[in-house]
């Protein structure tokens, strides 16, 4: 959203300033809904923090799970997902709003220094492959009461 203004996939019909400043107003608060803003900070201490700037000067909620330094993190432009990246050669998925963690992503054979979201319909069917993945690995687990 901080990257389109008042641009999205349609055509914008109109150049004037006040009305682009009106338009992206009004994506903004659209995607904001009820919620309040958050911010995400990334630490060498392999954690997260998810802050609530507008609310107060603690952190909200820590994220943890990365073996090493946290390098960077993204929103996706919605703001329901959250990306971590980090020098354990994995990427990080959480919910955008609790900071909830989803799932680990990895694969790649070094650390990973960057990443991005991209809004498209790909991306939400890569979720869902991926969430409904991981929902039928934990209905088929079975669980054994050793006395």
């Amino acid at each position: 959203m901080y990257r389109t203004g008042c641009f999205s996939e349609k055509v914008l019909e109109t150049e004037d300033p006040e009305a682009m400043k009106k338009i992206a107003l009004e994506r903004y608060n659209k995607l904001k809904g009820t919620s309040d803003e958050r911010l995400v900070s990334c630490s060498d201490d392999h954690t997260l923090f998810m802050w609530d700037p507008v609310k107060k000067s603690e952190p909200v909620i820590r994220l943890t799970g990365h073996q090493q330094q946290v390098i960077m993190a993204a929103f996706s432009p919605d703001g329901k997902y959250l990306v971590s990246a980090s020098f354990d050669k994995s990427l990080r998925l959480w919910d955008g709003f609790s900071g909830k963690f989803i799932t680990v992503l990895r694969g790649h054979v070094g650390s990973v220094y960057q990443v991005t979201l991209n809004f498209k319909e790909k991306f939400h069917n890569f979720l869902k492959r991926l969430l409904g993945q991981l929902i039928q690995e934990c209905l088929s687990v079975e669980v054994k009461i050793v006395h």
